[in-house]
């Protein structure tokens, strides 16, 4: 049979002056009003059988030191309050030479407070489950190795997300379009040297049709002047007769020359007046869509391999977040493995650094159950540890409904353990009392 605490004797700890209680059952309900003592009395059997840093600070006001008792079936445990937890321990009437060393290998998990694991969040109840069991630093190694990958699957995960956005933004309506512009250039190239050709004749004729005109105008001037020396000369005649003749000459051969240049002039006129010049706009125009076409071809090209990396890029890094999501899971089998043989009435598992707890053929997450489930599954954590001797302490009990007390009263019994609950329905004590709650029930 599992031991129980039997004789407990607080002395000048925190609000205890003075307290003793034994023949205790393995369900006791300790009663009192507020202040009167109760979780102090809790926190006692705690500090009596743990290594408490506090301890010294933990002496009643007014006193210079504190104690601290308890008696199990062949164990007493004395602590002394105020020096630096100063710790005895015998068992079977002997000293024992390690008793923190000993204690802790009786009391290998931690003193069950299912009460604190149902206030826990999600991963301080994880680490609770497993310390009770004895497997937290099993559990810490393989939660930092599922932190790390968890963290860059998320982060890979939002790369991920941002490049598919990427991607599914991109209009690719254009690539249809992509192979069907096509030109004949070669043609519009011949019909461009054609054209160029045959306006060079014309722009041939326009110069030769100019430096006529200016060759006229320049012959009419001449003219022009020779007229105004032929006035002259004949007011000079006499002395200029010579010079008279000689232009004279010269102004038959320039009449001569002038009716040449003028015929030689019309031929020109004429054959630049039928002279028709090909319009190469719409040529031009044509070889400008074109460009313009390769242009948006070569732009369109440009984009679609942009977008084909970016889709490859998508691709990597879903495939990526795959092997990191499995990496993930594979830790995770491996935490549940620390906690899928445990003894416990529900059955638990680990999915994303959550607890998930099977109730009514559905995986439920453990904080989205009620407070009274928590507290049965904080029981049975409690029960399945493997402490030698099982105590647990449940405070603010009231909260709890007596359908729940009765079954948590079972499963305490029916395990060979010992509960102790704080204020159980009666609260009209003026000081703390310590009672067997079936026994405290039957009083009311």
């Amino acid at each position: 049979m599992s031991q129980k605490i039997e004789y407990i004797a607080v002395k000048n700890f925190k609000g205890i002056k003075e307290l003793e209680v034994s023949n205790l059952s393995r369900f006791v309900a300790v009663f009192g009003k507020n202040g009167a003592g109760k979780t102090s009395f809790i926190e006692a059997i705690k500090s009596a059988i743990k290594a408490d840093r506090g301890i010294n600070s933990k002496v009643r006001i007014g006193e210079d030191k504190g104690e601290i008792e308890v008696k199990f079936e062949d164990f007493v445990i004395k602590r002394i309050v105020g020096e630096n937890g100063k710790l005895i321990v015998e068992h079977n009437g002997e000293l024992v030479k390690q008793p923190q060393a000993w204690l802790d290998g009786v009391f290998k998990g931690t003193i069950g407070d299912p009460q604190k694991f149902i206030n826990l969040h999600n991963k301080e109840k994880i680490k609770y489950l497993l310390e009770t069991q004895g497997k937290k630093l099993e559990y810490d190694e393989l939660e930092k190795q599922r932190e790390v990958k968890f963290d860059e699957r998320t982060n890979l995960h939002r790369t991920y997300l941002a490049k598919k956005e990427e991607v599914d933004k991109t209009d690719t309506s254009a690539f249809e379009a992509l192979e069907n512009a096509s030109v004949d250039t070669t043609a519009l190239q011949n019909q461009l040297k054609e054209a160029e050709t045959h306006n060079a004749g014309w722009h041939e004729l326009k110069a030769r049709v100019e430096k006529g005109d200016a060759l006229l105008e320049q012959t009419n001037s001449e003219i022009k002047a020779i007229g105004e020396s032929i006035e002259t000369i004949d007011r000079q005649i006499e002395v200029l007769q010579k010079r008279k003749v000689e232009a004279e000459k010269t102004m038959t051969e320039k009449l001569e020359y002038l009716d040449k240049v003028a015929c030689q002039l019309a031929d020109v006129k004429t054959q630049y007046e039928s002279f028709e010049k090909i319009d190469t706009t719409e040529i031009l125009a044509q070889l400008e869509d074109h460009n313009q076409s390769l242009a948006k071809n070569a732009e369109i090209k440009a984009k679609k391999e942009l977008y084909n990396q970016q889709v490859q890029a998508r691709n990597e890094l879903q495939a990526q977040w795959k092997e990191l999501d499995n990496m993930v899971k594979a830790i995770e089998e491996q935490q549940n493995d620390l906690i899928k043989d445990l003894n416990l009435s529900y059955q638990l598992k680990l999915e994303e650094g959550i607890m998930y707890v099977f109730v009514h053929e559905n995986w439920i997450p453990l904080d989205e159950l009620n407070t009274a489930q928590q507290l049965e599954i904080g029981v049975d954590i409690c029960l399945s540890g493997p402490n030698e001797i099982k105590i647990i302490t449940i405070e603010n009990a009231n909260a709890l409904d007596p359908n729940t007390l009765e079954r948590v009263r079972e499963k305490i019994e029916s395990n060979q353990a010992q509960c102790f609950l704080e204020t159980v329905y009666s609260t009209g004590y003026d000081e703390i009392v310590i009672e067997d709650w079936t026994l405290a029930l039957k009083a009311e």
